[in-house]
């Protein structure tokens, strides 16, 4: 696997494994996680102030006063509270984490952020999950990256030293909340895993609209109760495939 190269194809359904070392077959947690979830509306950035979150019974009080402000204005706001960080621009609102201890904190305080806000539009949601896996094996990083993305016949022949750089994969998600799903495999960027596999997983749904062509917001809180654990589950999913499938020599 190497850092050069888009290869776009359609995404295939894949059963869940368990985490695997491909050579001795113990199960293997990632080595470091990102949850993050993205709304797209209408925001008010000057409004998430702790004391905010305090008044809205959405963060305790000791909760909101350890909280971090690095920046609140009408423009753009950046907070940091119980390993979270928040920022919200006037179309973008943005919770994440690297604690994914925090997962289910992160989905209530999201929930309760919309449901103390219902006249808030937003337009498209989406829950998102990045893992990363210390291979500390060159040949087999270069082996995942040669199956997922083959060289010959096609990069071989036209450049020199082709590598995977960036593998997107895109799907239908069916149900009560139907949209996209995004699944990303490229080598990590954390310097701490020079030979490390990065995949992430984007949950994206587009708010229906009314008679009136006025999104429905209040269907958001919902999308995020009910789909949150298949989002979270979906990086997982595709890693422990690759793992089942492509395995180190040994």
């Amino acid at each position: 696997m190497a850092r050069h190269a888009l290869v776009v194809l359609p995404l295939i359904a894949l059963p869940l494994h368990r985490s695997y070392d491909p050579l001795h077959m113990t199960p293997r947690a990632p080595d470091a996680e990102e949850i993050s979830v993205v709304l797209v509306g209408s925001f008010n950035p000057g409004i998430f102030h702790p004391e905010w979150f305090l008044r809205q019974d959405i963060l305790l009080p000791q909760e909101a006063e350890e909280a971090t402000v690095k920046l609140i204005s009408p423009e753009v706001t950046e907070v940091l509270f119980l390993d979270m960080r928040l920022d919200v621009l006037p179309e973008r609102f943005i919770l994440e984490t690297t604690d994914a201890s925090r997962a289910e904190k992160l989905q209530d305080v999201v929930v309760n952020v919309l449901t103390r806000l219902p006249h808030t539009p937003v337009m498209a949601a989406g829950i998102n999950n990045a893992i990363h896996f210390n291979l500390n094996d060159e040949s087999y990083w270069h082996k995942i990256g040669h199956t997922l993305a083959p060289k010959d016949p096609i990069w071989n022949s036209v450049l020199e030293k082709p590598g995977m750089a960036n593998l997107a994969i895109k799907g239908v998600r069916g149900g009560d909340f139907p949209g996209e799903i995004n699944v990303t495999v490229a080598p990590s960027k954390q310097p701490r895993f020079p030979h490390g596999l990065f995949i992430s997983a984007n949950s994206h749904y587009v708010v229906p609209r009314n008679e009136s062509g006025t999104a429905r917001s209040e269907c958001v809180p919902e999308f995020l109760r009910s789909e949150w654990k298949p989002a979270l589950a979906q990086a997982r999913k595709v890693a422990y495939r690759i793992f089942s499938e492509i395995k180190k020599t040994p």
